[in-house]
């Protein structure tokens, strides 16, 4: 069926039409995500009520308020997006048929909408194009699809061309999808979380970049005035010096005995708390995190497609486990890549042709090659920057694993290193909690209590030992 608005073209009719209908989500329950949106043409008149239809039945009206020029009908709408100018109200009535088509029809003052929806398409919601054709697509409730509609505003900027060169990244803003905007850019290193700069620029077309700090692992960052796609309207991406990523990968178990699923582990040495979303296996697979799920500085996390199988094998609750879809890790030769977006942030490689093959079952550490089995922490060798660093000390540690109950076995140190070095005690968040410098000790008999017990946090904490550019991080668990 042909709506009346049709016969001139949704955009320009001046009346509203069924935007996007989302009958059979995939990742959610029918209950909980499916959606129907309505869009209001730029010209419709204020003060009309909205009545909506489904199988002419009458399951939602509203009177249209001034600003408001989208209406999202939702099962749950906590899962509404914070966005102006949308109207998100409650999807009543029955399930949305998802082995058949479905009548729709809508009525505000003189305009009409009625249209047939195709058989759905699971994990895919039908967009309505301007000709008027459903087109299956990836859903976008509540915001313009920019692909299908005409005659909104979507301002994005991106970074292309980035180099670092004398002390600083330099590159090129673009600008698409409308003429001009006021850009604000944020700049924080990932080394030092106090040298950061904000600041706006004006953007038509292009502008050439050069950074304001001199870090060369940067994070940068740049936001727009929200408009009818806000999806993009702040994008972020991250500036690393190659093989210098403070985001990297520390464990690799391809092949772990039975019942024990396949993991991995990433750790965060950088001063930021980084957001999980953004992060995922370059195209391979992603991570099971919401907007709020992050990865604090120093923090150490193990991803695996079975978490509860991990845990079970596991036997404790000190280590961060999170899902993760990584497909299946082969045994003999493959390629893990970590990314940042479509930014590669490490990768390991293993195989004959690579010149190492794992000895399953035991895991390893990516850049020494060295057997590793030390889940969601860190055991010395497994932060080494590549795998020729060497380092001018080395230490030892009492023990792993301390209990407040035992005061009488603190946790000791010694370091047998020809110059002095630097020994910190971090949180499991990396808050720095005691500090003392080792004066030189080639014999490395001498052996220094560090108070985890009095001053460490329960759970997973970590002992840093520093000498120059070179650094080892010891993960200790302190027990009730």
């Amino acid at each position: 069926m042909i709506s009346l608005a049709l016969t001139c073209g949704l955009a320009l009719s001046g009346c509203p039409y069924f935007s996007e209908i989302f009958s059979d989500p995939r990742l959610v329950e029918d209950s909980k995500g499916e959606f129907v949106e309505v869009r209001f043409a730029a010209d419709s008149p204020d003060g009309d009520t909205l009545f909506v239809f489904f199988e002419e039945k009458l399951i939602y009206q509203w009177v249209r308020v001034p600003g408001m020029d989208r209406v999202l009908l939702h099962r749950d709408t906590s899962a509404c997006p914070s966005v102006s100018h949308l109207q998100c109200d409650l999807l009543t009535g029955a399930a949305l048929p998802n082995s058949r088509e479905s009548v729709w029809k809508l009525v505000a003052g003189t305009c009409m909408d009625s249209t047939v929806l195709p058989v759905a398409k699971a994990g895919l919601s039908y967009q309505r194009s301007e000709s008027g054709e459903w087109v299956a697509t990836e859903p976008t409730p509540g915001v313009a699809n920019p692909l299908y509609e005409e005659g909104i505003q979507d301002c994005a900027v991106s970074f292309t061309r980035m180099e670092y060169s004398q002390n600083r990244w330099r590159g090129l803003l673009s600008l698409t999808g409308c003429d001009s905007v006021e850009v604000t850019l944020s700049e924080r290193s990932l080394d030092d979380a106090y040298q950061k700069e904000s600041y706006g620029v004006i953007l038509r077309d292009s502008l050439p970049f050069v950074s304001k700090i001199s870090a060369q692992n940067l994070w940068l960052e740049s936001a727009v005035p929200e408009d009818d796609y806000p999806n993009n309207d702040v994008r972020d991406t991250l500036l690393i010096i190659p093989a210098s990523s403070p985001l990297f990968l520390t464990e690799i178990h391809p092949c772990p005995e039975e019942p024990i699923p396949e993991w991995v582990e990433i750790y965060n040495g950088s001063a930021l708390t980084l957001p999980l979303t953004p992060i995922q296996f370059c195209n391979r697979g992603t991570i099971a995190a919401n907007a709020f799920d992050s990865l604090q500085p120093r923090e150490t996390l193990v991803l695996t497609r079975d978490t509860t199988a991990f845990r079970e094998w596991l036997g404790f609750n000190d280590a961060r486990v999170l899902k993760a879809n990584l497909g299946f890790l082969k045994n003999s030769a493959d390629t893990l890549l970590l990314c940042w977006g479509d930014t590669r942030l490490d990768s390991v490689v293993w195989g004959k042709e690579a010149g190492f093959v794992p000895e399953c079952p035991a895991g390893f550490i990516p850049r020494s090659h060295r057997k590793e089995n030390s889940p969601g922490f860190q055991s010395p060798g497994s932060l080494n920057r590549t795998l020729q660093e060497t380092s001018s000390f080395e230490v030892k540690l009492s023990a792993r694993v301390c209990s407040k109950k035992m005061k009488q076995s603190p946790l000791m140190v010694s370091v047998a290193s020809s110059v002095s070095v630097n020994v910190e005690l971090l949180s499991g968040n990396g808050i720095l909690l005691w500090t003392k410098t080792l004066e030189a000790d080639l014999s490395g008999n001498l052996w220094v209590e560090v108070p985890l017990v009095s001053k460490g946090t329960l759970g997973p904490n970590f002992v840093r030992f520093s000498e120059g550019h070179h650094e080892k991080m010891v993960g200790v668990i302190l027990r009730p």
